[in-house]
C-alpha cells in the first residue's frame, strides 16, 4: 500500500500533463473518499454497539452470578440452622408434653421463613432477585 501510495502521484503527473485535468482526475476519487469515510462510520458504529450488547450480557451474568450465591448462602444458613436446631432438641430430655419439641422446631421453621422473606425483600430492594 506504501508502495502504490508513492507511485500514484508519479503516475498521475507522467499521464496529465495539465494541472487541471490533474485536477479532475482526482475529482473524480472524491466519491470513494466519501464511500470510505462511511463504511468507517459505519464498521466503528456496529463495533460499539456490539460492545454495547456484550457488557450488557456480562452485567446480566455478574447479576445471576450474585443471585446464585445469594441464594446458596440462603441455604447454606437455612441447612445450618436446621441441623443446629436438630441437634438442640433432639439431646435434650424428654419433656412431659409430647409435642413440646414439634412445636419448638414448628417455632424455629417459621423464623428461618420470616428471615428468609427478609433476605428476599432485601435482594428485591437491591434489584438482585
Amino acid at each position: 500500500m506504501l508502495a502504490l501510495w508513492l507511485i500514484i502521484p508519479i503516475i498521475v503527473i507522467v499521464l496529465f500533463r495539465d494541472m487541471g485535468t490533474r485536477g479532475q482526475f482526482g475529482d473524480m476519487f472524491g466519491a470513494v473518499n466519501a464511500l470510505f469515510s462511511g463504511l468507517a462510520f459505519a464498521i466503528i458504529f456496529s463495533s460499539l454497539e456490539v460492545q454495547r450488547r456484550q457488557i450488557q450480557e456480562q452485567r446480566m451474568q455478574s447479576q445471576q452470578q450474585v443471585e446464585l450465591a445469594a441464594m446458596t448462602a440462603c441455604a447454606d444458613i437455612t441447612k445450618a440452622l436446621w441441623e443446629k436446631n436438630y441437634e438442640q432438641f433432639t439431646t435434650k430430655q424428654p419433656h412431659p408434653d409430647p409435642s413440646f419439641w414439634k412445636n419448638a422446631m414448628e417455632v424455629r421453621y417459621h423464623e428461618m421463613m420470616h428471615g428468609r422473606s427478609a433476605f428476599e425483600k432485601i435482594l428485591k430492594e437491591r434489584s438482585l432477585l
